[in-house]
């Protein structure tokens, strides 16, 4: 999760249903128009950004995920923001990024949870990982497979680069296709 701090002068952000980030500024564009000249935005309705979000006890806002990370397994629509954010209320996790990948359960695609753990705790097992978020996620919502990783490749932007955990999770993972 990453704090993006206040908001810059003139810029109004709001979190609404699901954690969604809103925007408002006067910086914006014109707004978007379909192919027959109409407006779908304007520039004085909030912009939805993509980023899930939450409020810090500062009240800065920390970036949590994104909301176009979704799959459908087994029927419902899962967030992978919001399975990120439930595994990392374990005590022991520092970070976790949820993807997917090609290899196919009977209730989808693979998920995988990478996760980084506390400096402090190295001994932790991926056993204990799982049944922990047995605990805390719905089944249809289980990791398939967890990827004990010391830090995450970054993008020059400081964001975790998602395809760089897809092509190793890919890679590690090309053989196996049971589901777990």
């Amino acid at each position: 999760a990453t704090s993006i701090g206040q908001p810059m002068g003139g810029v109004k952000l709001r979190i609404k249903e699901n954690g969604n980030l809103y925007c408002n500024h006067p910086y914006c564009f014109a707004g978007y128009m379909d192919e027959m000249g109409n407006w779908l935005y304007h520039p004085e309705e909030w912009h939805r950004t993509g980023d899930v979000a939450a409020y810090s006890e500062d009240g800065t806002i920390t970036v949590t995920g994104r909301a176009d990370n979704s799959i459908n397994r087994s029927g419902y629509l899962i967030l992978l923001a919001d399975v990120e954010r439930l595994i990392e209320k374990l005590d022991y996790i520092a970070q976790v990024v949820v993807i997917t990948i090609k290899a196919e359960t009977i209730q989808g695609r693979k998920l995988v949870a990478c996760c980084i753990l506390k400096s402090n705790e190295s001994i932790v097992k991926i056993e204990k990982i799982r049944d922990d978020c047995k605990n805390i996620l719905p089944s249809y919502a289980l990791p398939d497979e967890i990827l004990l990783l010391k830090e995450f490749s970054l993008l020059p932007s400081g964001k975790i680069d998602q395809q760089a955990l897809s092509n190793l999770a890919e890679k590690i993972y090309e053989h196996d296709t049971q589901n777990i």
